[in-house]
């Protein structure tokens, strides 16, 4: 996962099973956190939810897809203002 933010808007890149795959929408507002990605699966597109809280350099949350529910963690890799998190 790699996030840039400017002010309340959330932009960047999730890697995961299907490759790397472009944040639509993303939004932060005081420490909640909504990612929204689509992924092309062949004839249909999937859309995946992430949303949760950020707490110092880490976040989780949930996620939601058509297949069910999970849960997500991420932490930064990086100093602040260079996007790397995990």
């Amino acid at each position: 996962m790699t996030l840039t933010q400017e002010g309340a808007e959330v932009s960047g890149t999730i890697e995961g099973q299907m490759g790397t795959v472009e944040i639509q929408s993303g939004r932060v507002s005081g420490s909640d956190i909504k990612l929204t990605i689509s992924i092309d699966a062949g004839d249909e597109t999937i859309e995946i939810t992430y949303e949760g809280s950020v707490e110092g350099d880490q976040m989780k949350g949930d996620l939601e897809t058509p297949f069910g529910d999970s849960e997500w963690t991420a932490r930064r890799v990086s100093g602040p203002g260079t996007g790397g998190v995990r």
